[in-house]
């Protein structure tokens, strides 16, 4: 019901009225703006140092098996 009441509402008003454009948006302090893009940056740094110590990890020793399984193969040399 309330949809069908809606449509009509946006039927009767003009173009100008539904394509009005948006407000500004609302001014961000500029040192807030300079901290959110350095902690961005941070964590994006963060995550390509875990992603490259991870794949380094696996590449050594294939990443399947735990450590207590290669002491004891090294146990049994």
């Amino acid at each position: 019901m309330l949809l069908s009441r809606l449509r009509q509402m946006l039927a009767a008003m003009s173009p100008g009225n539904r394509t009005r454009e948006r407000p500004r948006p609302w001014p961000v302090d500029p040192d807030l703006t300079r901290r959110a893009t350095e902690a961005r940056k941070q964590i994006a740094h963060t995550r390509r140092q875990i992603e490259r110590h991870v794949s380094r990890a696996r590449g050594r020793d294939g990443g399947a098996e735990d450590e207590a399984g290669s002491t004891g193969r090294a146990a049994r040399r």
